[in-house]
């Protein structure tokens, strides 16, 4: 059996109808657009979800320093000495334990220990440099003033924490 005549494309013989014309490709299939759909769906997520996570960063520095003032306010109250939280840089905070020495508190070197502010949150310039002191009542020696420690991260949001001369940590 002979191909039709008007047929221009190569025929394939087969077992049950004799000659079947081969198609030619002229798109996607559905399947191969549903699986590439699925695949940027997938990349996509897993992208927004990093950002997401990035993006919680400062509410997690902002309990970080909070949990941190507070623990050394009650570390200050329970051990009577004076507790001291220094901003030294934007990516860390520092927790001293004081001495009473030579008539005044003075920071136990053997007793300092680092707090690692989450990236890419920091703490802003204007904070760093600042030191919170805490007596054994829980009274912030050195404030006259609320003390606003401010959080920023690299998406421009900021957070705000204040310690209060009366110890309180907001």
């Amino acid at each position: 059996m002979k191909p039709p005549a008007a047929c221009s494309r190569p025929s394939v013989p087969t077992r049950h109808t004799g000659y079947v014309r081969q198609s030619v490709s002229r798109g996607y299939s559905l399947l191969e657009l549903l699986v590439t759909m699925a695949v940027l769906a997938v990349l996509t997520g897993t992208a927004f979800l990093g950002y997401r996570s990035n993006r919680l960063q400062i509410n997690n520095a902002q309990r970080l320093v909070m949990g941190t003032l507070r623990g050394a306010r009650a570390s200050a109250i329970s051990k009577s000495v004076h507790f001291s939280v220094a901003f030294a840089a934007g990516d860390r905070v520092l927790v001293q334990r004081m001495a009473y020495n030579n008539g005044g508190w003075q920071v136990d070197p053997a007793d300092v220990r680092t707090v690692p502010i989450p990236a890419p949150a920091y703490v802003s310039s204007t904070a760093v440099g600042t030191r919170v002191e805490f007596d054994s009542r829980g009274v912030a020696v050195n404030l006259s003033t609320p003390q606003q420690i401010e959080l920023r991260d690299s998406f421009g949001v900021s957070k705000s924490v204040q310690a209060w001369p009366s110890g309180e940590i907001q």
